[in-house]
């Protein structure tokens, strides 16, 4: 959803981020790179069984998925998977300008110099963006993180993260907006 209200979609294999209000459905953002699968290419992946079209879809360094889409004030964040790699891309909105961030680190979540995986961008609202560890071992890395004190000690119920275990419910994150 966009902060305005309106929906946004998108599929795998497209290279625009499309708007939906009520009136209209439009591209918002449209991606332009020669690193996008061709209609012809999505036809012959799409072909084959899903064993083939995971390894296919990891193997080609082609864009494949847009998705966690945030948008905030003057900003839009989103993630593009390029073959078996995870980027991020932040639109500044009043320059017009598209950039590629390497190294994004969560300051918020890690002490520093520590690094880790991130948690999953699973929606936003008005009030801030909700993350979550993605599988048990992710879960079980940041349970770690936080025995061994390498995360925020501004990190809410950190004690509580500490009790659990791999297996236990998933862990979400709450990132207010300042």
């Amino acid at each position: 959803m966009r902060e305005n209200g309106n929906l946004i979609f998108v599929q795998m294999f497209m290279n625009h981020i499309i708007e939906i209000n009520k009136d209209s459905i439009f591209s918002l953002i449209e991606l332009n790179s020669r690193d996008f699968f061709t209609s012809e290419e999505v036809k012959q992946i799409m072909g084959g069984n899903a064993v083939q079209f995971s390894t296919d879809l990891r193997q080609n360094n082609k864009y494949n998925s847009i998705n966690s889409f945030i948008e905030r004030r003057d900003v839009i964040l989103f993630d593009i998977m390029q073959g078996r790699f995870l980027h991020k891309l932040l639109i500044d909105k009043k320059s017009n300008e598209m950039y590629f961030i390497e190294n994004f680190r969560d300051d918020l979540l890690l002490n520093d110099n520590v690094s880790a995986i991130m948690p999953a961008i699973g929606c936003f609202e008005i009030d801030g963006v909700y993350c979550y560890l993605s599988d048990s071992y992710l879960t079980s890395k940041y349970i770690e993180l936080a025995k061994n004190g390498s995360l925020s000690p501004n990190v809410g119920r950190l004690e509580q993260l500490k009790q659990l275990d791999a297996e236990s419910n998933p862990v979400v994150f709450f990132y207010e907006f300042k």
